[in-house]
Protein backbone atom coordinates (compact mmCIF):
# COMPACT_ATOMS: atom_id res chain seq x y z
CA UNK A 1 0.00 0.00 0.00
CA UNK A 2 1.38 3.36 -0.95
CA UNK A 3 1.45 5.86 1.91
CA UNK A 4 -0.19 8.46 -0.34
CA UNK A 5 -3.10 6.10 -0.85
CA UNK A 6 -3.35 5.52 2.88
CA UNK A 7 -3.67 9.25 3.44
CA UNK A 8 -6.22 9.34 0.67
CA UNK A 9 -8.15 6.63 2.49
CA UNK A 10 -8.32 8.83 5.55
CA UNK A 11 -9.55 11.74 3.53
CA UNK A 12 -12.03 9.57 1.70
CA UNK A 13 -13.39 8.00 4.84
CA UNK A 14 -13.60 11.48 6.34
CA UNK A 15 -15.83 12.50 3.42
CA UNK A 16 -17.87 9.31 3.80
CA UNK A 17 -19.95 10.95 6.43
CA UNK A 18 -23.22 11.88 4.86
CA UNK A 19 -24.94 9.29 2.72
CA UNK A 20 -28.04 10.18 4.73
CA UNK A 21 -31.53 9.34 3.51
CA UNK A 22 -33.44 11.81 1.38
CA UNK A 23 -35.98 11.98 4.19
CA UNK A 24 -34.59 15.34 5.30
CA UNK A 25 -37.04 17.77 3.68
CA UNK A 26 -35.19 20.71 5.23
CA UNK A 27 -32.23 19.25 7.09
CA UNK A 28 -31.03 20.95 10.23
CA UNK A 29 -27.47 20.81 11.45
CA UNK A 30 -28.14 18.32 14.26
CA UNK A 31 -29.86 15.77 11.99
CA UNK A 32 -27.21 16.09 9.28
CA UNK A 33 -24.42 15.77 11.87
CA UNK A 34 -26.06 12.61 13.26
CA UNK A 35 -26.43 11.17 9.75
CA UNK A 36 -22.79 11.96 8.93
CA UNK A 37 -21.53 10.16 12.02
CA UNK A 38 -23.74 7.13 11.28
CA UNK A 39 -22.53 7.04 7.70
CA UNK A 40 -18.90 7.37 8.75
CA UNK A 41 -19.40 4.16 10.73
CA UNK A 42 -21.09 2.58 7.69
CA UNK A 43 -18.20 3.53 5.40
CA UNK A 44 -15.65 2.01 7.79
CA UNK A 45 -17.68 -1.22 7.83
CA UNK A 46 -17.79 -1.22 4.02
CA UNK A 47 -14.03 -0.69 3.89
CA UNK A 48 -13.41 -3.51 6.38
CA UNK A 49 -15.68 -5.80 4.34
CA UNK A 50 -13.79 -4.76 1.19
CA UNK A 51 -17.11 -3.65 -0.34
CA UNK A 52 -15.72 -1.29 -2.96
CA UNK A 53 -19.05 -0.76 -4.72
CA UNK A 54 -20.82 0.08 -1.44
CA UNK A 55 -18.00 2.36 -0.35
CA UNK A 56 -17.99 4.26 -3.65
CA UNK A 57 -21.79 4.72 -3.65
CA UNK A 58 -21.41 7.81 -1.48
CA UNK A 59 -19.64 9.74 -4.27
CA UNK A 60 -21.44 11.89 -6.82
CA UNK A 61 -20.53 10.88 -10.37
CA UNK A 62 -18.97 14.32 -10.88
CA UNK A 63 -16.89 14.18 -7.66
CA UNK A 64 -13.73 16.29 -7.72
CA UNK A 65 -11.08 16.79 -5.11
CA UNK A 66 -7.45 17.10 -4.17
CA UNK A 67 -5.40 14.42 -2.47
CA UNK A 68 -2.83 14.97 0.26
CA UNK A 69 -0.20 15.51 -2.43
CA UNK A 70 -2.33 18.25 -4.06
CA UNK A 71 -3.06 16.17 -7.14
CA UNK A 72 -6.58 16.27 -8.57
CA UNK A 73 -8.91 13.39 -7.81
CA UNK A 74 -12.05 12.12 -9.56
CA UNK A 75 -14.45 9.34 -8.63
CA UNK A 76 -12.45 7.03 -10.91
CA UNK A 77 -9.10 7.83 -9.28
CA UNK A 78 -10.58 7.45 -5.79
CA UNK A 79 -12.00 4.05 -6.74
CA UNK A 80 -8.60 2.84 -8.03
CA UNK A 81 -6.85 3.99 -4.85
CA UNK A 82 -9.52 2.47 -2.61
CA UNK A 83 -9.23 -0.87 -4.41
CA UNK A 84 -5.50 -0.91 -3.66
CA UNK A 85 -6.04 0.28 -0.07
CA UNK A 86 -8.61 -2.44 0.59
CA UNK A 87 -6.26 -5.08 -0.83
CA UNK A 88 -3.35 -4.11 1.45
CA UNK A 89 -5.22 -3.29 4.67
CA UNK A 90 -5.35 -6.29 6.98
CA UNK A 91 -7.38 -4.65 9.76
CA UNK A 92 -8.80 -1.34 10.92
CA UNK A 93 -8.40 -1.33 14.68
CA UNK A 94 -9.68 2.15 15.46
CA UNK A 95 -11.59 4.81 13.59
CA UNK A 96 -12.73 8.15 14.92
CA UNK A 97 -14.21 11.20 13.28
CA UNK A 98 -14.46 14.66 14.79
CA UNK A 99 -16.59 17.21 12.97
CA UNK A 100 -15.13 20.63 13.69
CA UNK A 101 -17.51 22.64 11.51
CA UNK A 102 -20.73 21.85 9.67
CA UNK A 103 -22.75 24.34 7.65
CA UNK A 104 -26.02 23.19 6.10
CA UNK A 105 -27.61 25.31 3.36
CA UNK A 106 -30.65 23.64 1.83
CA UNK A 107 -29.49 20.60 -0.13
CA UNK A 108 -25.79 21.27 0.48
CA UNK A 109 -23.54 20.72 3.49
CA UNK A 110 -20.00 22.01 4.03
CA UNK A 111 -17.90 19.97 6.44
CA UNK A 112 -14.52 20.38 8.12
CA UNK A 113 -13.36 17.29 9.99
CA UNK A 114 -10.47 15.36 11.47
CA UNK A 115 -10.25 11.60 11.19
CA UNK A 116 -8.01 9.28 13.14
CA UNK A 117 -7.40 5.74 11.89
CA UNK A 118 -5.27 2.94 13.29
CA UNK A 119 -4.70 0.07 10.88
CA UNK A 120 -2.50 -2.89 10.08
CA UNK A 121 -1.28 -2.66 6.48
CA UNK A 122 1.01 -4.69 4.26
CA UNK A 123 3.68 -2.70 2.43
CA UNK A 124 3.12 -4.28 -0.98
CA UNK A 125 5.68 -2.06 -2.73
CA UNK A 126 8.41 -1.62 -0.12
CA UNK A 127 7.66 2.08 0.42
CA UNK A 128 7.73 1.86 4.22
CA UNK A 129 10.60 -0.57 4.55
CA UNK A 130 10.81 -4.26 3.66
CA UNK A 131 8.42 -5.20 0.86
CA UNK A 132 5.60 -7.41 2.13
CA UNK A 133 6.06 -6.51 5.80
CA UNK A 134 3.05 -5.79 8.01
CA UNK A 135 3.07 -2.33 9.59
CA UNK A 136 1.04 -0.52 12.21
CA UNK A 137 -0.24 2.69 10.62
CA UNK A 138 -1.77 5.63 12.47
CA UNK A 139 -3.21 8.54 10.53
CA UNK A 140 -4.67 11.82 11.58
CA UNK A 141 -6.08 13.67 8.60
CA UNK A 142 -7.96 16.92 8.27
CA UNK A 143 -10.31 17.50 5.37
CA UNK A 144 -12.96 19.77 3.88
CA UNK A 145 -15.89 18.40 1.92
CA UNK A 146 -19.01 19.53 0.13
CA UNK A 147 -21.99 17.17 0.21
CA UNK A 148 -25.17 17.44 -1.85
CA UNK A 149 -28.55 15.90 -1.22
CA UNK A 150 -29.76 13.70 -4.09
CA UNK A 151 -32.73 11.40 -4.62
CA UNK A 152 -30.43 8.61 -3.36
CA UNK A 153 -29.35 10.50 -0.23
CA UNK A 154 -26.32 12.65 0.58
CA UNK A 155 -23.31 12.28 -1.74
CA UNK A 156 -19.89 13.86 -1.59
CA UNK A 157 -19.33 16.24 -4.48
CA UNK A 158 -16.00 17.83 -3.49
CA UNK A 159 -13.28 16.96 -1.03
CA UNK A 160 -9.74 17.90 -0.16
CA UNK A 161 -7.14 17.12 2.43
CA UNK A 162 -5.99 20.18 4.38
CA UNK A 163 -2.77 20.78 6.37
CA UNK A 164 -2.53 19.63 9.96
CA UNK A 165 -2.53 15.85 9.66
CA UNK A 166 0.17 13.30 10.39
CA UNK A 167 1.03 9.70 9.69
CA UNK A 168 2.97 7.27 11.84
CA UNK A 169 4.35 3.93 10.64
CA UNK A 170 5.24 1.60 13.48
CA UNK A 171 5.08 4.60 15.83
CA UNK A 172 7.51 6.76 13.83
CA UNK A 173 6.70 9.78 11.62
CA UNK A 174 6.23 8.95 7.95
CA UNK A 175 7.74 9.99 5.77
CA UNK A 176 10.69 10.20 8.13
CA UNK A 177 12.15 13.65 8.64
CA UNK A 178 15.26 14.44 6.60
CA UNK A 179 18.57 13.80 8.35
CA UNK A 180 19.98 16.71 10.31
CA UNK A 181 22.59 18.73 8.44
CA UNK A 182 26.12 18.39 9.73
CA UNK A 183 27.78 21.64 10.70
Amino acid sequence: MRPRNTCTFAAIVAVCLAAASAAFASPDEASVRKAMMANFDKSVKQFKAKDLKGFMSMYADDFSGKGPDGKPMTKTTVEAEMKEAMATTKSVEESKLTIEKLTVKGDSAELESTMTLKMQVVDAKGEMGVKGKLHSLTMVEKSKETWVKTKDGWKVKKGSVVPGGKMLVDGKPFPPPPPAKKK
